[in-house]
């Protein structure tokens, strides 16, 4: 496995065995072509961040698939006179991861979209379509807000869940012990 920070690569590596001589690519360097390099470098890392946030995305999908789970299965398996102690701080638990996955089906979908638009922006780039270039950009433009402000929104809402679910727990398991 490579790391992706690395500058280096077979095409961009410049030393020769005494690693003294300067190749083409270095010399280019110099008058100006570290732009290419650098315009690379900021693709490659956009590319790492877009990979990131789907990750994070389906982490939290899973998490709060996974509590809401838990938090059912506790429930049903309480004794019905601790239940009325219970159900308000699970409910509102529930609620708000609930809408942690609505929000995170929506950041997908989002996503999806905001990346057929990009991919017909770049065809029509490619066919040298303008007007068809402006359209699907200025539409993947107006989506990748939306992904970066729903995915805060999935993030919260799960916080809040989380927290309180985990505050109900603490609650259910001091009666335990009480």
């Amino acid at each position: 496995m490579t790391d992706s920070r690395d500058s280096s690569s077979p095409e961009t590596d410049t030393r020769r065995n005494d690693g003294n001589a300067r190749g083409p690519q270095e010399e280019g360097k110099k008058q100006g072509g570290g732009k290419k390099q650098n315009r690379e470098k900021s693709i490659r890392w956009q590319s790492n961040t877009i990979q990131q946030m789907g990750h994070a995305n389906n982490l939290l999908l899973a998490f709060a698939v996974a509590t809401m789970g838990f938090e059912f299965n506790l429930l049903v398996s309480q004794p019905p006179e601790r239940l009325h102690s219970l159900v308000p701080g699970f409910a509102i638990s529930l609620v708000f991861l609930g809408l942690s996955f609505v929000v995170g089906v929506l950041v997908t979908v989002n996503r999806l979209e905001d990346f057929r638009q990009s991919a017909a922006a770049a065809r029509a780039d490619e066919d040298n379509d303008a007007a068809a270039h402006a359209v699907h950009s200025a539409r993947a433009k107006e989506l990748g807000p939306k992904t970066k402000s729903g995915f805060t929104a999935q993030l919260c809402t799960f916080g809040i869940g989380l927290l309180v679910g985990v505050i109900t727990l603490v609650i259910l398991v001091l009666h335990r012990i009480y």
